[in-house]
């Protein structure tokens, strides 16, 4: 429990994602803070490896499958955080911050190309979020990632109708 709760509360300290954005690369800065925090509180050498190792491979864009059970907690417990309406509300509040558009306006669901969530945050769901449920480690990780991955797929579902409906009404204003 002890290299759990170290581990979600020190995951993204640093937030090397943000200033990777800001300077265009990243140094290390959080894994040299939390290896100075863990140094500090005086933790036994196994603990804070272990501790190290969840933080290290819970990231999607790493495609680690962790092998310790803590990682595994750690690494289904941030990606149901990006599902479900909060995923969503994260997807839109990321990619505003970021002056991304909101979707291709000739294939907003990716059917003919491949998805560029650094450009429009609909893409996001294509390139990330859509592929986190069959990742899920624990039993009761995969029950919530699916019933949040169901309230994605509404979502996408109810867009593309407004959408469909925008194009029609002005096609008929034309």
């Amino acid at each position: 429990m002890q290299v759990l709760l170290l581990a979600t509360l020190l995951h993204d300290v640093g937030s090397e994602k943000k200033h990777t954005i800001e300077h265009g690369e990243s140094d290390g800065l959080g894994r040299k803070a939390v290896v100075a925090f863990l140094d500090s509180i005086g933790l036994d050498e196994v603990v804070r490896e272990k501790v190290q190792y969840a933080i290290d491979v819970h990231r999607f864009s790493k495609g680690i499958v962790p092998v310790t059970l803590e990682a595994r907690i750690l690494q289904d417990a941030d990606r149901l955080d990006a599902l479900g309406a909060i995923g969503i509300a994260r997807v839109f509040l990321t990619g505003g911050t970021l002056g991304r558009e909101l979707y291709h306006p000739d294939d907003p669901f990716c059917r003919a190309r491949e998805p560029d969530d650094g450009r429009w945050n609909l893409d996001h769901f294509y390139r990330k979020l859509l592929k986190l449920e069959l990742g899920m480690h624990t039993e009761s990780a995969k029950k919530l990632a699916v019933a949040r991955t169901t309230v994605l797929r509404r979502y996408l579902l109810d867009l593309e109708g407004e959408i469909e409906t925008e194009y029609e009404k002005a096609g008929n204003m034309i």
